[in-house]
């Protein structure tokens, strides 16, 4: 008799158990269709007149240079990325690397943050500061697989703002 008494109980907890499932399932099913709904773009800030940047390939070697400040009386900062699967990326960046601007003047690279060597090099480069106010810089790397090539970005587009 005990024995049954306990069969019963477990039963009718078990049927308690599948029925709350039951209606949980009814109230929350699983092929649920859910409203998705598009967001206004958010408003232009300063980072959106940021210069794009811009990839080349010299050689064996896709170069990819991301100006991070470029400013009027600031120390321009570029991003500079590496990346190959055939030459060895042992280059002095701080020798092979020239910013000018339309005005005529140089500016001499201070810090390269990115070391050198294997087939990946990503690093960030400091310029002394802007003179005047050039309408474009163009940097020019030299000797990388043996080529030289000029990045050039307008900062009117970036001072507008």
């Amino acid at each position: 008799m005990k024995n049954q008494l306990v069969f019963i109980i477990v039963i009718l907890i078990g049927m308690l158990i599948i029925m709350g499932f039951s209606i949980n399932r009814r109230e929350n099913p699983s092929n649920k269709v859910v409203s998705v709904q598009k967001q206004a773009p958010a408003p232009a800030s300063e980072t959106d007149s940021a210069p794009a940047p811009q990839q080349k390939t010299m050689g064996a070697v896709e170069v990819q240079v991301t100006p991070v400040r470029l400013e009027a009386n600031a120390q321009p900062l570029l991003k500079i990325e590496m990346n190959t699967h055939s030459v060895e990326l042992d280059y002095d960046l701080i020798k092979i690397v020239q910013l000018t601007d339309d005005l005529g003047n140089s500016y001499k690279p201070l810090v390269w943050n990115g070391g050198s060597g294997g087939h990946h090099l990503t690093g960030e480069i400091t310029f002394s500061e802007l003179k005047g106010d050039p309408d474009t810089l163009t940097l020019t790397l030299s000797g990388i697989d043996g080529n030289t090539e000029t990045f050039t970005w307008s900062l009117k587009e970036v001072n507008q703002t």
